[in-house]
């Protein structure tokens, strides 16, 4: 007999109930070892270090993509400084709850320490090793953050203690006076002119990057989707195109929306032109640092096949399908200047006034 609407909501309630309060009162059959208290601290404590120590590892490899990329960028980028091929972190830019872990695990204390070393790299030749604390540079102390630590994630001390041996370093090599194992050290340090080229990594489950006037942020989770260098090549060259090519400045020059809104302030087909500029010009910054600009192609489109709303254009970006197309043919351009012997820089972009395009450095 079938039953009516009501009469077939009102079972399936009861029936609902029966399984709900069934399940409540099901003894168990088996007798699972008991989860302690203990056992989930320590397993909480291994995985906040095990979580500090993949972060590290991904500093790592960031770094060495972007060591090279701002090494090959020299001639069309408008501003060079000094780069050591070291990342340093400070315990204050760890917030409240991982600091603890991040004090132990890492040895820290409240000076600026070496996070991660590029192999090869002036830090690395200089003899620096991942774990030094700085202490000072040509007698200039490296003060630890006054006052009491902030509650949350402060990257001031940081970038106070980057400030200072930038600023150091621009002078030529510099002694640096560090702490290993309880002993203070004396090594000389020496820089090499590269593109300015700040990249941050953000801890995200979002596959992302972007980046702003000056800075390029880059998600933990697009690190690891980015298989090989040469892919994670690909996407910090794209953004580090937009600051090179000044797009921040572009947008906020366009009018009083484009100051107030930013990227939200102009027009969609300006927008996804920048877009286009910063995929031409990255895949020369690619190029320039030796990586293999046949990656992009294979990339995108997998990038296309994992996110298929990007596979359509966008208020502010082209479609992967326009874009793969581009990137094709900037690749053949690419190939064929290498192999007439011409420098590998790119054409018809309105590079920064202070940019020169050149053959590689």
């Amino acid at each position: 007999m079938a039953l009516r609407s009501g009469q077939a909501r009102g079972a399936f309630v009861v029936f609902l109930a029966q399984i709900l309060f069934g399940c409540a009162a099901l003894p168990s059959a088996l007798s699972p070892p008991p989860v302690t208290r203990e056992a989930l601290l320590a397993e909480y404590v291994f995985e906040q270090e095990a979580a500090l120590d993949r972060l590290r590892a991904q500093e790592s490899r960031l770094a060495a993509v972007v060591f090279r990329l701002a090494a090959g960028a020299v001639g069309l980028c408008p501003k060079t400084g000094p780069a050591t091929g070291m990342v340093l972190h400070h315990i204050d830019q760890y917030g409240a709850g991982t600091r603890p872990y991040a004090r132990t695990w890492f040895r820290m204390d409240e000076s600026p320490a070496v996070l991660a070393l590029v192999p090869g790299s002036p830090a690395d030749l200089a003899g620096l090793r991942v774990g030094d604390a700085l202490v000072s540079v040509n007698g200039h102390r490296f003060e630890p953050s006054p006052g009491p630590m902030p509650s949350s994630a402060s990257y001031a001390a940081m970038e106070k203690a980057r400030r200072l041996l930038d600023r150091e370093l621009a002078a030529g090599p510099a002694t640096l006076s560090i702490r290993r194992g309880g002993a203070d050290l004396a090594l000389k340090l020496s820089a090499k002119r590269h593109c300015v080229s700040d990249v941050q990594l953000e801890v995200s489950s979002q596959v992302n990057a972007s980046a702003d006037r000056e800075r390029v942020f880059i998600t933990t989770a697009m690190v690891r989707y980015a298989g090989t260098d040469d892919e994670l090549a690909i996407f910090v060259a794209h953004e580090l195109a937009h600051i090179f090519l000044g797009h921040q400045d572009r947008i906020e020059s366009s009018g009083p929306g484009g100051a107030l809104l930013g990227n939200l302030g102009s027009a969609g087909q300006g927008l996804r032109n920048l877009e286009a500029e910063a995929d031409y010009f990255g895949l020369y910054l690619v190029a320039r640092a030796d990586y293999d600009i046949g990656a992009a192609e294979p990339l995108w489109r997998q990038f296309g096949a994992d996110f298929p709303v990007i596979r359509r254009q966008h208020r502010t970006h082209p479609g992967s399908l326009e874009r793969i197309v581009a990137m094709r043919k900037t690749a053949a351009e690419i190939t064929g200047k290498r192999a007439s012997g011409v420098p590998i820089s790119p054409e018809q972009v309105g590079l920064p006034t202070s940019a020169s395009p050149s053959g590689r450095p």
